[in-house]
């Protein structure tokens, strides 16, 4: 198991908490499994019931858009469970399955894949920790809303001195699209010459701007993020355009320390060059730990405070 790198050496104070996926430690588990852009990988043995799913999802996705891109092509080399974990996440990626919705029970999904129920059942769990999934006793399996109050949760750090969530209004002051630098290119797993969007927003609450955020995402991933170049709307929310954009969100890690206001961040939070603030360094990735985000926030809350939920 990888070890967390020390933070001991940094001048500023780090909150890291660690979490598991899969036999892997990560840094501060800033949510839930909920997401991630299901990678382009299907269902390992050449199992009869899920090449025919797989078969079926590259027939739909001719005449139906944004339909699951099951591409035929099985593996090997991974659990049964995993594979059809993938190939059921991939259904609610594409909209095949819809927020609120419920999905087959483990008796009929097993008839479907050609697998056993207990199998079945491990993919479910999984996606149940993930929240892709909810399970309701005596109603079935449900797809889980990423709009839902519970989701938006996850990454929204921010609370009030009563620990309410704190309610801030957003205001996008730039977008644009280019070539990823050295430090996005390695942040997010890039190659350099590969596109980012790079986004700077403006949070205020009650009347105060208290956060200043500069974005950056894989553009081929939230592509109608580029069509709105130069534009100062909509104003962007990364769980909405994941789902928007047939990607699921998982993880991720964060990095909380205390440094100086300078330049643009002083002026557009108003206040004197040198002043202390919070700073969040935070990568967000897919299920399949794809980056889909790096955002540097540099915080003056005042009252308010920030929280840092351990499990």
């Amino acid at each position: 198991m990888r070890k967390l790198s020390s933070m001991s050496r940094q001048t500023a104070a780090s909150v890291l908490a660690s979490g598991t996926r899969d036999g892997q430690e990560v840094r501060m588990q800033t949510g839930r499994l909920n997401a991630a852009s299901v990678a382009d990988h299907t269902p390992e043995r050449a199992l009869p019931g899920i090449a025919r799913a797989a078969a079926s999802a590259v027939t739909s996705a001719a005449t139906r858009p944004r339909e699951g891109n099951m591409s035929g092509k099985l593996l090997n080399s991974e659990p049964l469970y995993v594979q059809l974990r993938v190939a059921l996440s991939r259904r609610i990626a594409s909209g095949d399955w819809k927020p609120g919705e419920t999905i087959p029970n483990e008796l009929d999904l097993a008839k479907e894949y050609g697998l056993s129920a207990g199998t079945v059942r491990k993919a479910l769990d999984w996606m149940e920790e993930a929240k892709l999934i909810s399970r309701q006793q005596g109603r079935g399996t449900f797809v889980t809303d990423p709009a839902s109050k519970e989701a938006t949760r996850r990454f929204n750090r921010l609370r009030e001195a009563s620990g309410a969530i704190l309610r801030v209004e957003a205001h996008m002051i730039a977008i644009s699209t280019s070539p990823a630098s050295k430090t996005e290119a390695a942040r997010l797993d890039m190659e350099p010459q590969q596109h980012v969007t790079r986004m700077s927003k403006l949070a205020s609450a009650q009347g105060r701007p208290i956060m200043f955020e500069q974005i950056a995402v894989p553009t081929d991933l939230f592509p109608m993020l580029a069509a709105n170049e130069g534009a100062q709307s909509p104003c962007y929310d990364l769980l909405e355009f994941a789902q928007r954009s047939g990607v699921l969100i998982g993880r991720g890690d964060e990095r909380i320390s205390i440094g100086a206001a300078e330049g643009e961040v002083a002026s557009h939070l108003g206040v004197t060059p040198g002043t202390p603030l919070i700073v969040l360094d935070r990568t967000i990735r897919t299920i399949e730990n794809r980056p889909a985000e790096w955002r540097m926030a540099w915080c003056n809350l005042g009252p308010h405070h920030y929280l840092a939920e351990l499990s």
